[in-house]
């Protein structure tokens, strides 16, 4: 009965000696794969040029979806099979705050992207601190880059705002005037897009917006400056509205609960005329809700903590205290 008992320990410390190293072994590929210090995948063309000179473009906006990836991807799917050239996410993309976390989120809105160069800004769900005078966007720099930028394509400007603690970050408007006087006047049009619009019309009691002076302060430097388009997401519903003397589109949401009267997801699709025209259509998808649990999982939660490394390890003690006693002579058998 002793060696029954004594074979059946044994076998159990095998089994927690396996299992610690699977857990460590899988801690390490996932912290390998999502530490944030590969090379960023999604570090935005800063003062970068693409195709100048050309006169047309066709180009997709979306964003609020936060990692819920199967409308995300229905959203990318119809994107990609539009003709668009290229795609802006205007924020609200992570559930978590940390680097490993977005990490994962580059790589899959990469992999669901295909060929489509995506462009993005961050929202305020994007930043670990809603506090203005605070840095709460380490985690999204590391992987996405700048917050603010600008880049060309064709003959048209694009400037990309942070309104991520939904209100202009700290000297935004600054950077912007010096962008503006130093490029404006090389390029036929230009557009602006951030997370948080400049104004909300939809008159339901909510103002998911500026701060008025904010707005008007933007407004007067965008008129100055003949701004051409401003776009944005944040409400959670397609708006066509009017800033600057320029449309302003508001995305509907690409993964969120969306609000209107028509809540289902979609994104804008916007044309740059050869003509100096713009035309803009919004188009919806169909799809069901919900992330991937297993992947995220793995990538998202199982990595963000050290239980993981830490329960391997006890595991693996156990398992080697556990046969290690058990490699030692019964004391009664050598008593006997």
């Amino acid at each position: 009965m002793r060696n029954f008992i004594r074979r059946k320990l044994w076998f159990c410390g095998w089994i927690l000696i396996v299992a610690g190293l699977v857990l460590c072994t899988l801690c390490y590929e996932l912290l390998r794969r999502y530490d944030g210090h590969a090379s960023p995948l999604m570090l935005p063309p800063a003062g970068r040029f693409f195709l100048p000179g050309k006169a047309e473009a066709c180009f997709a906006v979306f964003g609020d979806f936060r990692i819920q990836t199967e409308p995300f991807e229905a959203v990318m799917k119809s994107i990609r099979g539009s003709g668009a050239d290229f795609a802006l996410c205007v924020g609200d993309m992570a559930r978590k705050r940390e680097i490993q976390h977005f990490c994962w989120l580059a790589e899959r809105m990469t992999r669901a992207a295909g060929n489509l160069a995506l462009f993005c800004t961050p929202g305020n769900n994007d930043r670990e601190s809603r506090d203005p005078r605070e840095n709460g966007l380490r985690a999204y720099k590391g992987v996405f880059g700048q917050s603010g930028y600008w880049f060309a394509w064709g003959d048209t400007l694009f400037v990309a705002l942070d309104t991520s603690a939904e209100c202009l970050a700290e000297g935004e408007l600054e950077r912007l005037e010096e962008v503006l006087k130093a490029e404006r006047d090389h390029f036929r049009r230009l557009v602006v897009f951030t997370h948080v619009p400049p104004l909300d019309l939809r008159g339901n009691g909510r103002e998911e917006c500026l701060p008025p002076a904010e707005a008007h302060r933007l407004e007067a430097l965008l008129r100055e400056y003949r701004v051409s388009l401003f776009v944005a997401g944040h409400q959670h519903a397609e708006a066509r509205w009017e800033f600057a003397g320029a449309p302003l589109l508001v995305a509907p949401t690409s993964g969120q609960q969306g609000e209107g009267e028509d809540p289902r997801y979609g994104y804008w699709l916007v044309k740059l005329l050869p003509d100096g025209g713009i035309a803009a259509e919004c188009r919806r998808v169909e799809a069901g809700d919900g992330t991937d649990s297993v992947e995220y999982f793995l990538a998202s939660r199982m990595n963000q903590t050290g239980w993981l490394f830490r329960a391997g390890i006890l595991l693996l003690l156990l398992g080697c205290g556990l046969v290690f006693f058990l490699r030692l002579p019964d004391r009664d058998q050598n008593v006997a």
